[in-house]
């Protein structure tokens, strides 16, 4: 058994950040994609298409519907009038997700690479129990960034408002890892460090990170994440099989192909 998975070693980045990719299927859809709305109901109307009802506009009817949205999210629209089986309801109620946060810290130099290190580490530490360095591809002798992963009541603590204090936490500890990293962190202007912290679970559109399996799982919930139920579908890392790409970018990206192929299926 492998101590951390084997499949979580990222060798590739693109150019300008992991937004590229959403950028470019934004292009490809102009003007079809509509911002500012927030789902509050869907029903199912007497000819059987999917009512969808919104905050800020009339409700829409669709012959397909694929809800792309992450559970923890969709368990606050009410959806009594799609009359979904009880397998699917229990999936959506109780799949859990994961508390974590990823705070990243930049430096004026590499201790780590002096010692020998790629930059990561684990460990049980009050501030601390996971990093790497973020971009080694292009970081030099004098810039370079580590994140700080965290998951459990530290990652759900974590909190962007007070990025210093957590900078200064996460250093605090550091240094008993890779000495001098505390001299070495960059600061703007002398005085803050050069930092940036996400925590998901205070993203009003996630509330969480990624699906974070829990005891019985796999004997209430697995493989029901993805089945769609006549016109509606369902896509998203978490339909994704937990044995395939369940949690990355990859098994979202694989299940909103499955979804489109699925529905090109149906509706042929």
């Amino acid at each position: 058994m492998a101590l951390f998975c084997p499949t979580s070693q990222n060798r590739v980045a693109p150019i300008g950040g992991n937004q590229q990719i959403v950028k470019a299927l934004e292009s490809r859809l102009q003007r079809q994609i509509k911002y500012g709305k927030k789902l509050i109901a869907a029903r199912k109307d007497n000819a059987g298409k999917i009512e969808l009802t919104f905050n800020n506009s009339p409700s829409e009817k669709f012959d397909a519907v694929v809800f792309a949205v992450p559970f923890s999210t969709l368990r606050e629209v009410d959806l009594q009038g799609l009359q979904l089986p009880q397998w699917k309801l229990d999936a959506i109620k109780n799949l859990v997700y994961g508390t974590n946060s990823k705070l990243m810290v930049g430096f004026n130099s590499r201790p780590w690479a002096t010692l020998g290190s790629n930059g990561s580490s684990y460990a049980d530490l009050p501030y601390l129990q996971g990093t790497w360095e973020t971009n080694p591809s292009q970081a030099t002798y004098n810039r370079a960034v580590l994140t700080n992963y965290t998951g459990g009541n530290l990652g759900a603590g974590l909190n962007s408002k007070k990025l210093q204090r957590e900078a200064a936490n996460f250093l605090s500890n550091l240094k008993f890892i890779f000495p001098g990293t505390d001299i070495a962190a960059a600061k703007i202007n002398n005085t803050e460090f050069l930092a940036y912290l996400e925590n998901w679970s205070f993203n009003p559109l996630t509330k969480g990170s990624y699906t974070c399996n829990q005891p019985g799982y796999f004997t209430t919930i697995a493989g029901n994440e993805g089945k769609s139920v006549n016109n509606l579908y369902f896509a998203g890392e978490h339909t994704n099989s937990f044995y395939e790409w369940q949690g990355f970018m990859e098994g979202a990206a694989i299940s909103g192909i499955n979804a489109a192929q699925q529905i090109l299926r149906d509706f042929k």
